[in-house]
Protein backbone atom coordinates (compact mmCIF):
# COMPACT_ATOMS: atom_id res chain seq x y z
CA UNK A 1 0.00 0.00 0.00
CA UNK A 2 1.46 3.38 -0.98
CA UNK A 3 -0.09 6.84 0.79
CA UNK A 4 0.55 10.15 -1.02
CA UNK A 5 -0.20 13.06 -3.04
CA UNK A 6 1.43 13.43 -6.60
CA UNK A 7 1.06 16.84 -6.65
CA UNK A 8 2.61 18.02 -2.81
CA UNK A 9 6.52 17.43 -3.81
CA UNK A 10 7.95 14.80 -1.89
CA UNK A 11 4.60 13.44 -0.40
CA UNK A 12 4.28 12.29 -4.10
CA UNK A 13 6.85 8.97 -3.02
CA UNK A 14 4.26 6.87 -2.14
CA UNK A 15 2.40 7.23 -5.92
CA UNK A 16 5.98 7.12 -7.39
CA UNK A 17 6.48 4.06 -5.53
CA UNK A 18 3.63 2.28 -6.71
CA UNK A 19 3.76 3.36 -10.09
CA UNK A 20 7.31 1.85 -10.14
CA UNK A 21 6.28 -1.49 -7.86
CA UNK A 22 2.93 -2.41 -10.74
CA UNK A 23 5.93 -2.79 -13.12
CA UNK A 24 8.19 -4.45 -11.59
CA UNK A 25 5.81 -6.63 -9.73
CA UNK A 26 2.92 -7.69 -11.58
CA UNK A 27 1.54 -10.31 -9.63
CA UNK A 28 1.52 -8.45 -5.90
CA UNK A 29 -1.50 -6.84 -4.78
CA UNK A 30 -1.04 -2.99 -4.22
CA UNK A 31 -3.30 -0.63 -3.60
CA UNK A 32 -2.52 3.12 -3.57
CA UNK A 33 -4.41 5.54 -0.68
CA UNK A 34 -4.82 9.34 -0.13
CA UNK A 35 -4.27 8.79 3.38
CA UNK A 36 -7.53 9.02 4.82
CA UNK A 37 -7.77 7.23 8.57
CA UNK A 38 -11.42 4.78 7.74
CA UNK A 39 -10.13 3.97 3.92
CA UNK A 40 -6.46 2.81 5.34
CA UNK A 41 -7.98 0.91 8.35
CA UNK A 42 -10.78 -0.42 5.83
CA UNK A 43 -7.46 -1.60 3.81
CA UNK A 44 -5.66 -3.65 6.38
CA UNK A 45 -8.32 -5.76 7.05
CA UNK A 46 -7.88 -9.15 6.09
CA UNK A 47 -4.35 -8.69 5.29
CA UNK A 48 -1.88 -11.07 6.20
CA UNK A 49 0.99 -9.56 5.42
CA UNK A 50 0.83 -5.28 4.43
CA UNK A 51 4.07 -3.24 3.51
CA UNK A 52 2.78 0.61 3.80
CA UNK A 53 5.00 3.25 2.10
CA UNK A 54 4.50 6.76 2.64
CA UNK A 55 6.69 10.16 2.93
CA UNK A 56 7.01 11.51 6.42
CA UNK A 57 8.56 15.12 7.25
CA UNK A 58 12.38 15.00 7.35
CA UNK A 59 12.63 17.93 9.79
CA UNK A 60 10.13 16.76 11.76
CA UNK A 61 11.30 13.19 11.93
CA UNK A 62 14.57 14.36 12.83
CA UNK A 63 16.05 12.60 9.36
CA UNK A 64 17.89 13.66 6.16
CA UNK A 65 15.89 14.19 3.17
CA UNK A 66 16.14 10.94 1.59
CA UNK A 67 16.53 8.69 4.80
CA UNK A 68 14.13 5.45 4.86
CA UNK A 69 13.39 4.16 8.03
CA UNK A 70 11.43 0.60 8.52
CA UNK A 71 9.02 0.50 10.93
CA UNK A 72 7.19 -2.86 12.76
CA UNK A 73 3.40 -1.04 12.69
CA UNK A 74 2.52 -3.88 15.40
CA UNK A 75 5.25 -1.98 17.70
CA UNK A 76 3.02 0.20 20.19
CA UNK A 77 6.45 2.75 20.08
CA UNK A 78 5.55 3.72 16.52
CA UNK A 79 4.48 6.85 16.71
CA UNK A 80 7.11 7.91 18.38
CA UNK A 81 9.90 6.89 15.95
CA UNK A 82 8.56 9.46 13.19
CA UNK A 83 5.07 8.72 12.00
CA UNK A 84 3.94 11.51 13.83
CA UNK A 85 6.01 13.70 11.38
CA UNK A 86 3.74 12.35 8.88
CA UNK A 87 2.64 14.77 6.11
CA UNK A 88 -1.00 13.96 6.74
CA UNK A 89 -2.62 16.07 9.09
CA UNK A 90 -4.26 12.89 10.76
CA UNK A 91 -3.39 9.59 8.73
CA UNK A 92 -1.24 6.80 9.06
CA UNK A 93 -0.49 7.05 12.25
CA UNK A 94 -3.78 7.40 13.44
CA UNK A 95 -5.25 4.61 11.40
CA UNK A 96 -2.18 2.56 12.72
CA UNK A 97 -3.60 3.50 16.21
CA UNK A 98 -7.18 3.00 15.54
CA UNK A 99 -6.50 -0.26 14.03
CA UNK A 100 -4.20 -1.53 16.74
CA UNK A 101 -6.99 -0.58 19.66
CA UNK A 102 -9.65 -2.61 17.53
CA UNK A 103 -7.35 -5.37 17.44
CA UNK A 104 -7.46 -5.40 12.67
CA UNK A 105 -3.58 -4.92 12.10
CA UNK A 106 -2.40 -7.62 10.21
CA UNK A 107 0.47 -9.82 11.92
CA UNK A 108 3.01 -8.29 9.65
CA UNK A 109 2.84 -5.04 9.03
CA UNK A 110 5.81 -2.67 8.28
CA UNK A 111 5.36 0.80 7.95
CA UNK A 112 8.46 1.91 5.14
CA UNK A 113 8.87 6.32 5.91
CA UNK A 114 10.62 7.78 3.34
CA UNK A 115 12.12 11.54 4.74
CA UNK A 116 10.94 14.64 2.34
CA UNK A 117 12.02 17.95 2.81
CA UNK A 118 9.43 19.83 0.02
CA UNK A 119 5.75 19.32 0.32
CA UNK A 120 4.34 22.35 -1.57
CA UNK A 121 2.68 22.40 -4.02
CA UNK A 122 3.67 21.06 -7.66
CA UNK A 123 4.71 17.93 -9.12
CA UNK A 124 8.09 15.88 -8.83
CA UNK A 125 10.70 14.96 -5.76
CA UNK A 126 13.60 15.91 -4.81
CA UNK A 127 17.06 14.08 -6.20
CA UNK A 128 17.26 12.47 -2.41
CA UNK A 129 13.82 11.26 -2.22
CA UNK A 130 13.66 10.03 -5.92
CA UNK A 131 17.12 7.68 -4.89
CA UNK A 132 15.55 6.50 -2.03
CA UNK A 133 12.29 5.54 -3.48
CA UNK A 134 14.51 4.13 -6.59
CA UNK A 135 16.49 1.54 -3.30
CA UNK A 136 12.77 1.05 -1.94
CA UNK A 137 12.19 -0.42 -5.00
CA UNK A 138 14.77 -2.56 -5.96
CA UNK A 139 14.74 -4.14 -2.32
CA UNK A 140 10.87 -4.71 -2.68
CA UNK A 141 11.28 -6.38 -6.34
CA UNK A 142 14.13 -8.41 -5.21
CA UNK A 143 12.48 -9.60 -2.22
CA UNK A 144 8.88 -9.81 -3.87
CA UNK A 145 9.57 -10.40 -7.21
CA UNK A 146 8.61 -13.82 -9.07
CA UNK A 147 12.52 -14.64 -10.18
Amino acid sequence: MTVGNAYRGDDGVGPYVFTRLSETLPGVDLVASDGEVSGLIAAFEGCDELLLIDAVDAVGAGLCPGSVIWLDANDPALADVGLRASTHAMGVAEAIALARSLGSLPDRFTVIAIAGACFGQGQGLSADVTAAADRVVAELSGRYGHA
